[in-house]
Formats: structure tokens, sequence, C-alpha cells
């Protein structure tokens, strides 16, 4: 689906790129499974989504599985990705929105004033920036799936492999 540009972005034909912000943010679990990944004529890219190694309007679809609410940078992840694709491509990305740990936020806002759960960006902000991009007409749904978990370890093992096991800091902040 899409055509990585020279030099370390071979000459060829992906038919699917595997995008992400930091590979080294990745758990084992995830990084294993990126790594048994394959498909014939299948290539992973491993990348800094703000900076992409494709060439300018090479890609007919980006397909991005939460991984933009770790973006420090939400607008300069959707103007690379609009840069990388051709002028009738796509761009499919899932992500959490605010409501995600709600329920979490609110226990542990009876503990202290600290923030300890991840903020995430509403869609109609995700929107306004995908306009702000160049990207038209953008077309933002959302679906609201409840888990429900047996016990607090459970849930803490479910968000470690998630990455969310801490708060983030100021973008930058590393």
């Amino acid at each position: 689906m899409t055509r990585p540009a020279s030099d370390a972005r071979s000459a060829g034909r992906l038919t699917a790129t595997v995008t992400l912000r930091s590979c080294s943010r990745l758990s084992r679990t995830a990084s294993g499974l990126l790594e048994s990944w394959s498909l014939p004529g299948v290539q992973r890219v491993c990348a800094d989504a703000a900076w992409l190694p494709l060439a300018d309007g090479c890609a007919d679809l980006v397909w991005s599985n939460l991984m933009l609410q770790w973006s420090p940078d939400p607008g300069r992840l959707f103007a690379e990705v609009r840069r990388s694709l051709r002028p009738e491509g796509s761009f499919l990305f899932s992500t959490f929105g605010p409501l995600t740990l709600t329920e979490l936020r609110s226990a542990w806002g009876a503990v202290d004033a600290g923030s300890h759960v991840s903020d995430f960006i509403d869609m109609h902000d995700l929107g306004d920036g995908l306009l702000a991009a160049g990207f038209s007409d953008p077309v933002m749904a959302s679906q609201l799936i409840p888990l429900t978990y047996t016990d607090v370890r459970a849930l803490m093992m479910d968000l470690k492999a998630w990455g969310t096991d801490r708060a983030p800091g100021p973008p930058g902040s590393g």
C-alpha cells in the first residue's frame, strides 16, 4: 500500500507499514509480537511518527492503532502523515479518548491532587488538528468500549502493557 523513498527508504513497494513513535517504548510483549509478525511482501517500519522515513506522496494508506495518544505533538504527526500520503490517500487511526480511565482518574482524585493518569485528546480537537494539517473533511467517530477487571493488579498489568504505567510529563519532558 505504501512506496518507500530511496536510501534507507529502499526501493520497492510496501504492502503494509507499522509505524511507532519510539520502538524503545514497546513492551516486551508488543515488541515480540511485532518481531513475529510476518506476511509475504510486508515490510515493517519502526520510526518516529513525526519524521516518517517515507517519500512525499508515496502512501495510499497510513494506519495507526493506539499510537497517536503517545505523541507529544499530534499536529506534527498529522502533518507528517499528510506529507506521506498521495492526494487521494487515507489516514485511519484509533486512539484513546478523554473518557478513557475515568474511574481510575476519579479514584486517584480521592487520594491526592497529583496527575497519576494520562489525559487523552478529545476527538473534536483531533479533527481540528487534521484540518490544520491539510486533511479535507475528516470523519471522526467514537465508540465506548467498557473493560472490566477482576482486581487492581489486572488493571495495572494491562496499563503497563499499553505503556500507561505512569502519567506523562509536559511535552518534551521525556
